[in-house]
């Protein structure tokens, strides 16, 4: 992609070491959802995890880990591991 080597042609390069790579989504920060539509917290990153407390005026000045975050959220939010 930075040399102009579109997407589609880079899949079909990657594909041949694994064909997995063709699958991969990544969402940015700026991307994660409401708490309402999240169904398990331990499938995002730690930064949407820090964006959603954010949104929701949280703070954990104890978080360090990204189990720290999770548990936190699940216990602030009323959501129940899965």
């Amino acid at each position: 992609m930075k040399n102009g080597v579109p997407a589609e042609k880079i899949c079909e390069r990657l594909k041949k070491a694994s064909a997995e790579v063709c699958h991969l989504r990544y969402s940015g920060a700026s991307a994660a959802t409401s708490s309402d539509e999240i169904k398990d917290f331990t499938k995002l990153r730690v930064n949407q995890l820090k964006s959603l407390m954010a949104e929701k005026g949280l703070k954990c000045p104890d978080c360090l880990e990204k189990a720290d975050y999770v548990r936190f959220l699940e216990k602030a939010l009323g959501k129940k591991e899965l």
